[in-house]
């Protein structure tokens, strides 16, 4: 674990991939703008040995993001290749949509029409949109 001094705050190395920019980047490590100290090692991360072992961190932790990025959108693929959608489910339905274009095309307003249907006025304008 790591305790950033300015503002206290405790974080993973693992997580290091979201300051990663930061922490690495030369002009603030030469300014002292980014200062560590770990909680668990006796490292000095000014020095120049401390800073090759914030740079390989940071890469290793940016290169498992990238693996579980990777896995993330094989899983999905592998999924949308088994005919699974994922996302929230739409609450118009094809019998919603059809009573709202009859609505709608009778004379009713959207707002009236989303009021009567339970649904928010932005969802039946973008569905009517989407399905002419």
């Amino acid at each position: 674990m790591m305790a950033c001094p300015r503002s206290g705050r405790v974080v993973r190395k693992r997580r290091w991939v979201e300051t990663a920019t930061v922490l690495t980047h030369p002009r603030a490590c030469a300014r002292g703008a980014s200062t560590r100290r770990s909680l668990s090692e006796a490292d000095r991360h000014e020095h120049v040995a401390g800073r090759v072992m914030v740079h390989m961190l940071a890469a290793l932790a940016q290169m498992e993001a990238d693996f579980i990025r990777e896995r993330t959108l094989d899983g999905l693929a592998a999924a949308r290749s088994r005919g699974r959608v994922g996302g929230r489910p739409t609450v118009m339905s094809p019998e919603r949509l059809a009573t709202a274009r009859a609505s709608v095309s009778g004379g009713q307003s959207v707002a009236s029409v989303a009021w009567a249907l339970g649904v928010p006025v932005s969802t039946v304008r973008r569905r009517l949109a989407q399905h002419g």
